[in-house]
């Protein structure tokens, strides 16, 4: 699940108010991530790809991996909610969107951005910006973001986690690669007794 979280973690968009980045792509675009530093089961070691689709108008972003087809995760950033889809067992579960993996995503008033630079990543020019957590979290971690909000670099810090964008693919993304497969069913939490 953390394979996953990673790129919402890192995720951004273009300037805001000259200093604050959005948190969502001004359009439609698929890219291709190598991602480095995460630790899931049953996944060898060493650094995975990463597939991100965003839908512009839907506001939804799908992150899958060929390392671990057991999971893909479909965010709809204005329903706040996270979609983790089991295609073995045709079903998902929904979780809301919050914690500090999805800070950035959810445009968490408590980040603070700062420019440290430019760089050109996958073709693309960049802005680098550092990232700080001023909350509870104290997170802190990197993004390089194109004009118009493509993340082509990231990370969490020095030896954490990392993406690197290898291709970034402009285009329409149909809506149904947002929305779990037909016949999917959805899993309920299990709820535990309070203590």
């Amino acid at each position: 699940m953390r394979y996953i979280v990673i790129l919402l973690l890192l995720l951004a968009t273009p300037v805001r108010a000259q200093q604050r980045p959005l948190v969502q792509p001004t359009r439609d675009v698929a890219v291709s991530y190598q991602v480095r530093g995460v630790a899931v089961p049953s996944m060898p070691p060493g650094p995975h790809r990463m597939e991100v689709a965003y839908s512009a108008a839907e506001q939804r972003v799908r992150v899958e991996s060929p390392s671990y087809p057991q999971v893909f995760a479909l965010v709809a950033l204005a329903a706040r909610t996270v979609l983790l889809v089991l295609p073995a067992t045709y079903s998902y579960l929904q979780l809301p969107m919050r914690g500090p993996e999805m800070a950035l995503l959810a445009d968490d008033p408590g980040l603070r951005f700062t420019r440290a630079g430019a760089a050109m990543v996958a073709g693309l020019r960049c802005t680098l910006w550092r990232i700080a957590d001023t909350g509870a979290s104290g997170r802190h971690g990197t993004a390089c973001l194109t004009a118009d909000g493509v993340l082509l670099r990231g990370d969490d810090g020095p030896g954490g986690r990392s993406v690197v964008a290898t291709s970034v693919r402009y285009g329409h993304q149909p809506a149904a690669g947002f929305m779990p497969p037909p016949g999917f069913h959805r899993l309920e939490m299990p709820v535990l007794p309070r203590r």
